[in-house]
């Protein structure tokens, strides 16, 4: 739940910003990554 809306606030302020929609999924792709990256190491 508060990933949803970290990732809704992100997306809403690159929207603000008027952010390219292809640079807006890179940039979430990255995040989504790098929070299972994070995950992964934490839970080791």
């Amino acid at each position: 739940m508060i990933g949803g809306l970290i990732i809704g606030t992100i997306n809403n302020g690159l929207n603000i910003l008027q952010v390219q929609t292809y640079y807006q999924l890179v940039v979430m792709g990255g995040l989504i990554i790098a929070a299972v990256a994070l995950d992964r190491l934490i839970s080791k």
